[in-house]
């Protein structure tokens, strides 16, 4: 049986949005992101970022695009635990070939940015969630994408720390003016984007603006209700 995870989706996003994608389990919302960041292809349609249709390139110039202009943070962190914090922030950098001393002098930057100045020697397991997750977020933003995919970033976080996150997501953002797509189950994490998503069964069943909604409680229902009306 043929199952279309996603279908006739039509999304654009500019610089300096930020746009909560959310929904149900199973409703698309993975698979969507997967799309944007070039991590599947899709079986019609186009998927454009920076100007570069990821459908249309190999394999070799996707990788490329997805190092160049795109940054990804994981609701796990995904960091390497041999490396340091610094190393890990300029991984990407060095995988599109900068030179090790100009990678980890943008490494330094990042983490300044995210408040982790006097981390930068540390290893993943000597920093709590909330911090690492902060190094996966000055990851994403080494290689100065057009766009950062964010997957659940604050899923494994207490709610303390979620709110540090998704604010410095914000800020980060807003003064480097990039793009940001955030999945999440999060009523509280959606709220504080521009726009919300909500996916059910592969399409958008509803979209508006998150400061359109008076509460967290009102946006969730709202979620709910988009999501309840899909399926019927």
């Amino acid at each position: 049986t043929k199952v279309i995870a996603v279908d006739g989706i039509d999304l654009s996003m500019s610089s300096g949005d930020v746009v909560a994608i959310v929904g149900a389990s199973g409703s698309g919302k993975t698979t969507l992101m997967h799309l944007l960041g070039g991590l599947e292809r899709s079986d019609s349609g186009s998927v454009s970022v920076a100007g570069h249709d990821l459908c249309s390139v190999s394999d070799a110039q996707l990788t490329r695009l997805r190092l160049q202009h795109i940054g990804v943070v994981f609701q796990n962190y995904n960091l390497m635990p041999t490396l340091s914090a610094v190393d890990n922030v300029a991984l990407p950098l060095l995988l599109a070939g900068t030179a090790k001393k100009v990678a980890r002098e943008h490494a330094k930057q990042r983490l300044d940015e995210v408040g982790l100045s006097d981390r930068f020697k540390h290893q993943p397991a000597q920093l709590s969630g909330g911090e690492q997750q902060r190094i996966a977020l000055a990851r994403s933003m080494v290689n100065d994408p057009e766009i950062v995919l964010a997957d659940e970033p604050t899923g494994s976080l207490d709610r303390q720390n979620s709110i540090v996150v998704i604010e410095l997501l914000r800020r980060v953002v807003a003064s480097q003016n990039r793009a940001v797509a955030v999945v999440t189950h999060d009523p509280l994490v959606a709220a504080r984007a521009d726009r919300v998503l909500v996916m059910s069964d592969g399409v958008i069943a509803d979209q508006f603006c998150a400061g359109d909604v008076g509460s967290v409680d009102e946006l969730n229902n709202r979620v709910l209700q988009a999501g309840s009306l899909s399926a019927n």
